[in-house]
């Protein structure tokens, strides 16, 4: 699987940070059902129809983290 990833952080309180995107493949086309987890922690999401996520986690795992598509 090939996708584009962009995330953007928010703090919509303190000690949180808010983590979303979007996965499409190399054509443009969203990958619904895509799940998305932050590396080495039980942190994750699942894509909706378009393609959309939000994660909502401490602002301390945002920082270097990997974010595992599957």
């Amino acid at each position: 699987m090939t996708a584009a990833l962009a995330a953007l952080l928010t703090t919509p309180l303190a000690g949180q940070a808010v983590v979303k995107g979007r996965i499409t493949a190399q054509t443009g086309e969203p990958l619904g059902g895509a799940n998305v987890l932050v590396a080495n922690t039980n942190l994750g999401a699942v894509t909706d129809a378009q393609g959309n996520y939000s994660l909502t986690i401490g602002q301390d795992a945002v920082h270097g983290q990997q974010v595992v598509l599957t």
